[in-house]
C-alpha cells in the first residue's frame, strides 16, 4: 500500500520540494529583512526642516499678528534639540518676538509632535491659530492644548517640540 513512498521519484521529488521551500523561505526572509530595515532607517531619521518649508512658513505668516512664542523641547535628546532650533529658527525669521527663548522644559508631561500651549481658548492669542495652520502647511501636524496654570499673559504661547511620533 504504501510502496510508492520508498520509490526513488518519490524521494527525489520530495528533495526537490525541500530545497525550493528553503529558497523561497530564504527570499521571504530577504525581503521582510529589507523593509525592516528601512523602516528602521526611517524612524530613526531626524526631523528637520527643509529650506522650502522654511520659507512657505515665512510666506505664510508675513502679513499675520506677531507674539510672543517660547520653543521648549521636553527632552535632552539631540535629536529633539536640534529640530527645535531648526523650529526656533523659521519662527523667529518669520517675525515672531521668540526673544532666544528656546529652552528645556522642566517637568511636565512627555509630548510628541508640535504642540502649541496657551493659557486660554477662549482668549487665545491671534497667532496661535496662524503658526498653528502654518506648521500644518508645511507638513508638521501640529495642536494646541490649554495650559491654565500658566503665569504667563494669554497673549503669549509655548510652542512644544515634543518626541518623534513612532
Amino acid at each position: 500500500m504504501w510502496s510508492w513512498w520508498n520509490t526513488q521519484e518519490t524521494i527525489s521529488l520530495l528533495a526537490s520540494i525541500a530545497r525550493w521551500t528553503g529558497v523561497v523561505v530564504a527570499v521571504v526572509i530577504l525581503v521582510l529583512g529589507q523593509r525592516l530595515s528601512a523602516l528602521q532607517s526611517a524612524k530613526q531619521r531626524w526631523r528637520t526642516i527643509t529650506p522650502e518649508q522654511r520659507s512657505a512658513f515665512i510666506n505664510a505668516t508675513k502679513t499675520s499678528p506677531k507674539g510672543n512664542v517660547h520653543i521648549i523641547f521636553n527632552s535632552p535628546e539631540a535629536e529633539i534639540s536640534e529640530y527645535a532650533e531648526k523650529i526656533w529658527e523659521m519662527v523667529d525669521s518669520a517675525g515672531f518676538d521668540t526673544a532666544k527663548t528656546l529652552s528645556q522644559g522642566i517637568g511636565g508631561r512627555p509630548r510628541t509632535g508640535i504642540v502649541l500651549l496657551i493659557k486660554d481658548r477662549e482668549h487665545a492669542p491671534a497667532h496661535a491659530e496662524v503658526i498653528r495652520s502654518a506648521l500644518q502647511r508645511i507638513g508638521i501636524e501640529t495642536q494646541i492644548d490649554e495650559k491654565p496654570d500658566s503665569h504667563e499673559s494669554t497673549e503669549s504661547l509655548d510652542l512644544v517640540v515634543g518626541n518623534k511620533k513612532p
